[in-house]
């Protein structure tokens, strides 16, 4: 079975594992999270998953409480965890994303994955 994600293509037989951000193996039945490593034999890519800011593979009321604290400066976050904060992918980080991230928690809309 292939299965296509960003553009990769991942087929039976290729060698897949999975890490946390500081390296540490994790088991495959592992819900994916922002700021997790999955590697394909010997290429590595770094999930993003927008509004998931805290990387728990969750998008919920702890990320609007990571994005508040971004955007005024209370505590910062950088790499894919600051590009998860991103949901309207304007390449800013502002209210317009807490709004958008609210509104998915609330199921009043949904955060576009396929950047």
């Amino acid at each position: 079975m292939d299965w296509m994600r960003a553009g990769r293509v991942i087929k039976d037989g290729d060698q897949v594992s999975l890490y946390k951000a500081n390296g540490e193996a994790l088991n495959m039945s592992t819900a994916l999270g922002t700021g997790m490593i999955i590697k394909v034999n010997d290429m590595s890519y770094t999930i993003i998953i927008y509004g998931d800011v805290n990387g728990d593979g969750q998008i919920n009321m702890m990320d609007v409480a990571y994005l508040r604290d971004q955007i005024y400066g209370i505590d910062t976050l950088d790499g894919p965890f600051y590009r998860a904060m991103d949901v309207n992918h304007d390449n800013r980080v502002n209210l317009m994303d807490l709004a958008a991230i609210r509104d998915a928690i609330y199921e009043v809309d949904t955060i576009n994955q396929n950047v």
